[in-house]
């Protein structure tokens, strides 16, 4: 998703002359842009990295989404080392494993995120039903509500993804929070997702706010056509 800005011509050029196939949409403030391929998707991702003037977020293609799971079962004190290792051990791929937090109390839940890159094998971890010496669940991660990048402040993306300018949620302004030079508490904000006034851009009433679509849930056949020769 390429930020529309007074130049998108001279960008769209730059970016068709190294993918010609490249087509491109208008999506609200962005640019959508669509490739053919794998090959193509990091190519264009490599264009726009290597651009002074290029502020974008990038959105992989689902082939190459990594796999993320919850397991539910284990301690509340089991350490993620031991997980990987158990994992491991039954010769999945593990690229990383975190403990959930609760976003009310900020205290560790017994729900482990682990994330997989896709493949044959790592696919079949849904099957999996013991671990540890601990029967567990697995369920496929799903974010709930619409997932906004803190120092953009704009939505469905995070900050991995994320290349462009820092832009403060309650003046609009191209700093940090600890940077802004109103230290007091304003009544009248200023939101930069519909250029408003009266709220942050984190306001769940703002009239650019917008409900996440159901994502799709990962289909194992589609998985092992990909990969057969």
């Amino acid at each position: 998703m390429l930020k529309l800005k007074h130049n998108y011509r001279e960008q769209i050029k730059i970016l068709n002359d190294i993918i010609p196939d490249l087509i491109s949409k208008i999506s609200g403030e962005y640019i959508r842009l669509y490739t053919h391929s794998s090959d193509e998707h990091r190519s264009l991702t490599h264009a726009l990295a290597k651009g002074n003037d290029f502020e974008y977020y990038v959105i992989h293609p689902k082939e190459i989404k990594p796999i993320k799971i919850v397991i539910k079962g284990l301690p509340i004190f089991t350490k993620a080392d031991e997980i990987i290792c158990n994992l491991e051990d039954l010769v999945y791929t593990v690229t990383s494993c975190s403990q959930l937090i609760s976003k009310r109390t900020k205290t560790p839940l017994p729900f482990f995120l682990i994330i997989l890159p896709k493949n044959i094998h790592n696919i079949s971890i849904f099957d999996l039903i013991h671990l540890g010496y601990m029967q567990v669940k697995l369920e496929e991660y799903f974010i709930r509500g619409v997932t906004q990048r803190l120092k953009c402040n704009h939505f469905f993306h995070t900050a991995a993804n994320c290349h462009q300018k820092t832009s403060y949620r309650s003046c609009g302004k191209d700093h940090l929070t600890k940077n802004c030079s109103i230290k007091k508490r304003q009544e009248n904000l200023f939101c930069i997702n519909c250029e408003m006034y009266g709220h942050p851009a984190c306001y769940t009433k703002c009239p650019n706010f917008t409900v996440r679509k159901k994502g799709t849930p990962i289909n194992k056949t589609q998985i092992q056509w990909r990969n057969s020769p």
